[in-house]
């Protein structure tokens, strides 16, 4: 692969970097729901809470790009919105692990690389 390819495919399409800033700007809203949101009947937040998170799962799953970086970012995004349940989530738990993960692989893998050279 020649170097103009890897520069196009590293660096994010404005559309993917919309997605991303969509994303984390609807957890920002979907936390403050959790956090200040007390309404008389639990489902209404409940429904509020589900929605917001849908829309945060949906977003990130039309962004396809897909670095290291990237991919523990997405996973901790999706995370955070899994636990704002009310209940334990495991889904939340498997996401961050999941983050910590890939992100962890990725600084392992830099720091070897620059070993080697």
């Amino acid at each position: 692969m020649s170097t103009h390819q890897e520069t196009e495919r590293s660096q994010p399409s404005s559309h993917g970097g919309e997605i991303l800033e969509k994303a984390v700007q609807e957890l920002e809203i979907l936390l403050e729901l959790k956090s200040h949101f007390f309404p008389l009947n639990r489902a209404e937040k409940s429904q509020g809470v589900e929605g917001h998170i849908s829309r945060i799962v949906d977003l990130l799953s039309q962004d396809e790009r897909s670095t290291p970086c990237l991919e523990a970012r997405k996973c901790y995004l999706r995370g955070r919105a899994y636990d704002c349940r009310e209940e334990y989530c495991e889904e939340a738990e498997d996401e961050l692990a999941r983050a910590v993960k890939v992100e962890v692989a990725f600084h392992v893998y830099l720091l070897l690389r620059c070993d080697l050279d």
